[in-house]
């Protein structure tokens, strides 16, 4: 039976591997178990449907690399530049306070023994790409099938098993793993358009803005609730009385106002993850001549039929129109179409990824965008 190798901490493991660390105290005192310190990060590889080889394309690594470090340096897994800058000021501004409470002030931390994430951008693609090869190796992958990428940052234990909420002394641990991946919300919901229903509350989670585990407890919340009730998916809006529409619980929004033009919900300031795939289908709207703007984006519109067509992105729903929206709260319902012009987003940015022929203004982005990945049985790793 095919093994599938896991990465943690520097070592590749197979997944029934029993390490002498992992016993059942180390389980439980994890951090991010019990706070949710962990920042994560999806990425997809597919099979290159023109060499038909065995290649895969490994899809915007370094952008997600980027962005998995920048939620890291948010949830304090590493520290932000000059992070001592505070105490400097106020040490500064304040010497009488500083010396009178220099003993409580600096009782709360010693700064030698803060844990941060140890290893570098370009360590974390090398462990990436190697976590996807030894699982060709072992056959736990199909390369015609293609795959996803799950690396996750967390804070673990402390020698002492220490519970509290403040983590600087906990381990930040890493781990890698990768499986196969199908259609995220379902192959008839990506060729026909998901219904999809919105969330009541309005959000205010600024913490949305990086990719947290914390963040997806209020999106696991209402996407449960969603399909519990046979939607798809959820829209989540902000807390305005004008209810404009943020993102799903886990991908972006677009809508087709016809023209060759498009609107996605303005991000600055908001509580939405910039996502990379969005950022990705807004390059080919604009590389073909359309346009794309950001605004905000009155839940009103979508109710009253102002647009010809929307969709969701994401890495794991990559483009998946959406075809039905239901309001509880209004007790309202609209069909939107499944444009052609969605659709054919759609195809061209699968097109793009699986490394097929596209037009010639996005060659460049095809190539920035795709790492290829292939297996040799010759060479051992």
């Amino acid at each position: 039976m095919a093994t599938q190798i896991l990465f943690y901490n520097g070592k590749w493991y197979p997944s029934d591997a029993r390490p002498e660390f992992l016993n059942f105290e180390f389980f439980v005192y994890q951090h991010a178990l019990h706070y949710a310190s962990a920042a994560f990060e999806g990425m997809r590889c597919y099979p290159n449907f023109a060499k038909k080889d065995g290649t895969l394309n490994l899809i915007g690594v370094d952008i997600r690399i980027d962005r998995l470090f920048r939620s890291m340096e948010y949830a304090c897994l590493k520290l932000p530049p000059n992070p001592s800058r505070t105490w400097e000021e106020f040490s500064k501004g304040f010497p009488k306070l500083a010396e009178k409470y220099k003993t409580v002030l600096k009782g709360k931390i010693d700064r030698k023994a803060v844990v941060e994430f140890p290893y570098t951008k370009g360590q974390v693609k090398e462990f990436i790409l190697k976590t996807i090869l030894l699982n060709l190796e072992s056959g736990f992958l199909n390369p015609d099938d293609g795959c996803y990428v799950r690396p996750v940052s967390f804070r673990g234990v402390t020698k002492d098993r220490h519970l509290g909420v403040f983590s600087l002394g906990h381990s930040v641990d890493f781990l890698l793993s990768v499986k196969p991946w199908g259609k995220y919300l379902g192959t008839e919901a990506f060729e026909k358009g998901a219904p999809v229903i919105v969330a009541e509350e309005g959000s205010e989670e600024y913490n949305r803005q990086h990719k947290l585990a914390c963040n997806y407890l209020s999106g696991q919340r209402l996407v449960n609730f969603a399909s519990f009730n046979h939607f798809n998916e959820i829209l989540l809006t902000d807390a305005t009385p004008e209810r404009n529409v943020l993102e799903g619980s886990g991908e972006n929004l677009l809508f087709y106002c016809g023209g060759n033009k498009f609107v996605s919900p303005r991000q600055e300031n908001k509580p939405i993850l910039p996502g990379t795939t969005l950022k990705t289908v807004d390059q080919i709207i604009r590389l073909l001549g359309g346009e794309i703007t950001y605004r905000d984006i009155p839940l009103k519109e979508i109710m009253d039929g102002k647009f010809l067509g929307a969709a969701m992105t994401g890495t794991a729903a990559e483009v998946t129109p959406i075809s039905l929206v239901f309001d509880p709260k209004t007790k309202k319902a609209v069909e939107i179409p499944v444009a052609t012009e969605i659709k054919q987003l759609q195809k061209t940015y699968l097109d793009l990824v699986h490394g097929l022929e596209v037009d010639t203004c996005l060659k460049p982005l095809q190539q920035n965008l795709i790492l290829e990945i292939k297996w040799n049985e010759k060479e051992k790793l």
